[in-house]
């Protein structure tokens, strides 16, 4: 986590696993204050807390002479004061920076919040939040967990870089109804062999079955959404 970024650049960095990052003053999940800098495709799932400009990403995010942004960003970890102020889904203090292509999906609490942001004087491009967390500051769109996982949702924000297919060459992608969206630059394609063959068939009139697939390098298909499917060169009765 980094202290405070002054003119720099911050490019796919990330804050993975359930790690929680306590302060007081300008905390957040990712850097606690960014000035004259930009941060893009970057994340944390870290849990925050802190008393003032406390934020799932970025504590504290501020214009002085030069632009500031976030974008293509998120955050999934909640963030939370007892009494504090500006307490934000992903910023707690926006103060005259730019985010676009951001979300925030986790909970906040805190006197003076935000779901998105704890205070905005910036400029708030395309981004949403967990409608849960809605408070008294405003900035970006709320949107149910159930919507956050929708490609439409993101699509209708104006996002153009997003797919819910594989190798598509964008910045975002989303499994629909099982996730928010992810970066791409984080992802890596999975290979395996097929554990068992040859595979017997029934005619069904497709050309697809149920399988097992032993993964390189991952012991079990824990990390894997829904069921495995191999897809046979024929619909036809047989063995493959």
């Amino acid at each position: 986590v980094i202290g405070r970024l002054i003119g720099g650049t911050i490019t796919n960095l990330g804050i993975a696993g359930n790690s929680t990052i306590n302060g007081y003053e300008s905390v957040g999940g990712l850097v606690g204050k960014n000035q004259n800098s930009t941060i893009s495709g970057s994340f944390s799932n870290a849990t925050v807390n802190g008393v003032s400009k406390v934020g799932g990403l970025v504590g504290y995010n501020y214009y002085v002479n030069s632009a500031t942004s976030i974008t293509d960003s998120y955050a999934t970890g909640d963030v939370s004061s007892n009494s504090g102020t500006y307490i934000g889904g992903l910023v707690g203090y926006n103060q005259g920076g730019t985010l676009t292509r951001t979300y925030a999906l986790g909970t906040v609490t805190g006197t003076v919040k935000g779901g998105l942001v704890g205070y905005n004087s910036g400029t708030i491009n395309n981004s949403l939040y967990n409608s849960a967390s809605t408070g008294t500051v405003t900035g970006g769109t709320a949107k149910t967990l159930t919507e956050l996982k929708s490609l439409a949702t993101y699509t209708a924000a104006g996002w153009t870089n997003i797919s819910d297919v594989g190798a598509s060459g964008k910045t975002w992608r989303i499994y629909e109804g099982n996730t928010s969206p992810l970066l791409t630059s984080y992802l890596t394609a999975l290979s395996g062999t097929i554990s068992s063959t040859p595979i017997s068939k029934v005619y069904d009139g497709n050309n697809q079955v149920d399988g097992s697939i032993n993964w390189t390098g991952t012991s079990t298909n824990n990390f894997l959404l829904g069921d495995t499917k191999i897809t046979l060169s024929s619909a036809n009765v047989g063995t493959y």
